[in-house]
């Protein structure tokens, strides 16, 4: 019997060098999926390949202020919006986001008030073996539960489609292109070019620069709206992230921008 155990420890080793490639892969795949799941959204104009995990949830609650510079109807609008993010799969993931807006006109009186509820999904369609590079087609439709006559919502569903692509150029720079689609209710339809730029300092701060191309809902090329936003985000933990952004209009009324948002992964 002993005789046999040379027989067994060859062929033992015959099928751990043929699937030994597979196995490495498997196990880096894995690897990588624990690594690029569960992590928040960074970017504010793209999607980031950054989906909560499959039953994972995520809430956090986003404060978006802008100001709007108009001479006979300027206004500065203040959305405080709680959301939560639910990994329906490792690549399915949902965003349901209840805004609370206040809008500050320079003529007349301020309104206060719900705003339209935000329904997001998110795909990963595809990606490398690292994450990089990766195609997130995204969906976002607003339902009309803000009142549109106190200028707190749209009056009817808006539908937002789109697809985000990115990649990585150095281990601490990554980019992302977001082209999306705007179906609007009683308006011209628009389209929407994005782009953000990410510099990764350290595993817990990274700093950020964005830029938005909107199409008008007009017929005058003029008004088309060019919007850019630097920002930083840290991660106090894990789970625990923090998110600041500053920006400003460049070719619309919006004279500025900006966004605080703080989140918690579970």
């Amino acid at each position: 019997m002993l005789d046999t155990y040379p027989f067994y420890l060859n062929l033992l080793e015959i099928i751990c060098m043929k699937h030994s490639k597979w196995l490495v892969a498997s196990l880096s795949t894995l690897m990588v999926s624990s690594m690029i799941t569960a992590e928040t959204q960074r970017t504010v104009f793209t999607q980031e390949n950054r989906l909560p995990d499959w039953e994972q949830f995520e809430a956090g609650v986003a404060i978006r202020y802008r100001e709007y510079a108009d001479v006979f109807d300027g206004a500065e609008v203040t959305e405080t919006v709680p959301y939560v993010r639910y990994g329906l799969s490792r690549d399915i993931s949902v965003q349901v986001g209840i805004p609370f807006v206040n809008v500050e006109p320079d003529l007349g009186s301020s309104e206060t008030g719900l705003g339209d509820i935000e329904v997001t999904f998110l795909l990963r369609a595809h990606q490398e073996l690292f994450g990089y590079p990766y195609f997130i087609p995204h969906f976002t439709v607003t339902l009309p539960s803000g009142d549109d006559d106190k200028g707190l919502g749209a009056g009817d569903p808006v539908f937002t489609g789109g697809i985000s692509y990115g990649d990585k150029m150095y281990d601490f720079v990554s980019w992302v292109w977001d082209a999306s689609y705007r179906v609007n209710p009683n308006s011209d339809n628009q389209f929407i070019i994005s782009a953000s730029v990410l510099w990764h300092v350290s595993e817990q701060l990274v700093f950020l620069a964005e830029a938005r191309f909107t199409d008008k809902a007009d017929l005058d090329p003029d008004d088309n709206s060019i919007l850019g936003l630097g920002g930083m985000v840290y991660n106090f933990t894990d789970a625990l992230q923090m998110g600041v952004h500053l920006g400003a209009g460049f070719t619309d009324d919006t004279d500025a921008l900006g966004q605080f948002r703080l989140s918690y992964s579970f």
